[in-house]
């Protein structure tokens, strides 16, 4: 590359430089120590950015001219992406991904913007604007003999500086990470598309370090580091309102992990069947997540998946256990996995921490079967009600089971390889699946019949569902949180209520839902707008007109037998598409203008709760 090339985009650098900084001023309650280390990492990631884009102006270096304006045009368009970018975040708290390049070249999609014309005019301005600047430097340059003096002045500190910058920022930030430093990482998601370093892995591996901190260090955590992240959260929208009157018999919510919707019969579940069966059943129902993380965050706040990231940096429960201390119950978690992991005791279990009973040992048969004997014993206790428990099983999740409960053969006696799985082994892992629902059944028929014996079951709300589903290769794919097919989202949900009418609901409802309708029952006088984005289940003022399933990168919106998969990044290969909601067969792309007043929709309720 020449050298007045090279200073034309050492300049662009700079205004690079600028803009990503820029973004700090969208996130609030800095420390000193988190404002140093958020301008690291926008400096850091503005150079990530001049790299890709110095590569692409060296492939055009020997052309003098051409180079220049081929340059000029790529600097021109990043730094108003990048404007575009700031202005998107400010709104929707997302940077562009493939949901917002969807609604940009749809046409159908903008018709349901009313933007107004002073958008479109400042953004003309702004392209006006810099592509003068790109003209006035490429004038204000000095001829090429002097460029190459001054050029290689500026390497000489810029590169060791550059270096240096990027180096530290990882490394400050991997530690961070490694630590749960979430005032530093909280701040970090302004930064469009920044990268973090992360060494969890190798740390615990070669080290010992374990990054999933104990109890007492999480509460220290909490009283800390809480309360910069909870200054960008407005949740719950208003203080909640109580009335006089509420529903008061216990709440018992069984959750299995990865149990899907067409697993409840009397041959593999009967003791749940037979609960089904004195239930009402909601057979439409998605989870908000294809991955337990994102189906209990959905479940236990009744928001999209995208809050996940937000509400674990301010470990900010949910308002279901600010309701229920203040209407008295007697709350108990009992999980079989360990709740540092998905990070349930930092979100929603986090004012409740020592009503946690999750330290159990074995495989995962064995800990569903321990965590029951504790719950047996719970139950045994002189409880004062009323209570509300949830109580989580594994077992299916790991299709473990022991060697009593093989019932469906063959099952090659429990044993799997990974490394060789594929869909010609399907019919035995399918029956080790079911022999881990099995054997999970039994369990609970134990606690049913618990419940009977001290006369609970007739005065308690009993939900029985999962987390999300599971996959074997109905749908092409194995397991879940690689796709939305209806195998991986759709899982089991009924709930048995006293004095109630069994019944068969049809019409769409979601994870979302489930906290609106447990605040009625509590009295909670709020509209859901106020803390969820769902619905009451029995008594929707609206009946839901899509779902929305989320996950690390990806989001979905399950609508009129369509699944519309969107990448949480930019992404121009796999950005969004069309699937059908029952087969999970990719569809023309086009159809995506049908649903664009959804999308958006979607994206306002995702900003809903930030301040």
């Amino acid at each position: 590359m020449n050298a007045r090339l090279s200073l034309f985009a050492k300049a662009n650098l700079l205004f690079i430089a600028v803009l990503l900084s820029a973004f700090l001023l969208l996130a609030v309650g800095f420390s000193a120590v988190s404002l140093c280390v958020s301008t690291l990492a926008a400096l850091s990631t503005a150079l990530m950015f001049f790299v890709a884009l110095w590569l692409f102006c060296a492939l055009f270096g020997v052309f003098r001219r051409v180079s220049f304006i081929f340059a000029g045009a790529l600097f021109t368009i990043f730094e108003l992406l990048a404007i575009a970018d700031f202005f998107i975040y400010r709104i929707y708290y997302t940077h562009i991904n493939a949901m917002i390049l969807n609604i940009a070249f749809s046409p159908a999609a903008l018709k349901n913007i009313d933007l107004g014309v002073y958008p479109y005019i400042l953004l003309a301005a702004l392209a006006a604007l810099i592509v003068a600047f790109q003209c006035l430097l490429y004038y204000a340059l000095p001829h090429e003999k002097k460029s190459k003096k001054i050029n290689a002045a500026i390497n000489r500190f810029l590169i060791p500086i550059a270096v240096l910058v990027v180096l530290s920022d990882k490394l400050i930030v991997g530690f961070a990470t490694l630590y749960s430093k979430t005032e530093i990482l909280d701040k970090l998601r302004v930064i469009p598309y920044y990268q973090p370093l992360s060494f969890t892995r190798f740390a615990k591996e070669y080290f010992g370090v374990d990054p999933a901190p104990n109890s007492a260090a999480l509460e220290g955590q909490i009283s800390s580091q809480k309360t910069n992240a909870l200054s960008q959260l407005d949740y719950p929208k208003n203080p909640l309102v109580f009335g006089e009157t509420y529903e008061g018999e216990n709440i018992i919510i069984i959750m299995l992990d990865a149990v899907r919707w067409d697993m409840i019969d009397d041959e593999t579940a009967p003791a749940m069947n037979a609960l089904k069966n004195e239930s009402i059943v909601f057979n439409n129902h998605f989870s908000g997540g294809n991955a337990t993380r994102f189906g209990v965050f959905s479940f236990f706040y009744g928001l999209n998946a995208p809050y996940w990231f937000a509400f674990l940096n301010a470990q900010r429960h949910s308002v279901l256990f600010d309701a229920l201390e203040y209407r008295g119950f007697n709350a108990q978690i009992f999980a079989a996995s360990d709740l540092n992991w998905p990070e349930f005791r930092r979100t929603a279990f986090a004012s409740i921490n020592d009503k946690i009973i999750d330290n159990f040992e074995g495989e995962a048969w064995q800990k569903d079967a321990q965590m029951n004997e504790r719950v047996l014993s719970w139950l045994d206790q002189n409880l004062s009600e009323p209570f509300f428990t949830y109580i989580f099983y594994d077992a299916p999740h790991q299709s473990s089971y022991p060697p009593t409960h093989n019932k469906f053969q063959p099952d090659d006696e429990g044993d799997k390889n990974y490394l060789t799985l594929g869909a010609s082994q399907r019919d035995v892992l399918f029956n080790q699946y079911k022999n881990a629902i099995y054997y999970d059944d039994s369990l609970i028929a134990e606690l049913i019949a618990k419940l009977k014996a001290i006369g609970v079951y007739e005065r308690a709300k009993i939900i029985v569902t999962a987390d999300h589903g599971e996959e074997f290769y109905e749908s092409g794919g194995f397991g879940h949180n690689h796709s939305f097919s209806i195998q991986q989202t759709k899982p089991m949900f009924f709930m048995r209520l006293p004095n109630t009418e069994t019944r068969q609901i049809d019409y769409l409802t979601s994870h979302a839902d489930f906290i609106p309708t447990v605040m009625r029952w509590l009295g909670v006088q709020n509209p859901p707008e106020d803390y969820a984005n769902g619905y009451d289940l029995l008594y929707p003022q609206k009946r839901r007109d899509y779902a929305v399933i989320g996950n690390w990168n990806f989001n979905a919106i399950v609508e009129n037998n369509h699944t519309l998969v969107f990448s949480a990044h930019p992404d121009p290969i796999n950005g969004a598409r069309v699937f059908g909601a029952n087969s999970y067969k990719p569809l023309p792309n086009s159809i995506l203008s049908d649903h664009s007043q959804s999308v958006l929709r979607v994206m306002n309720e995702n900003k809903r709760f930030y301040k």
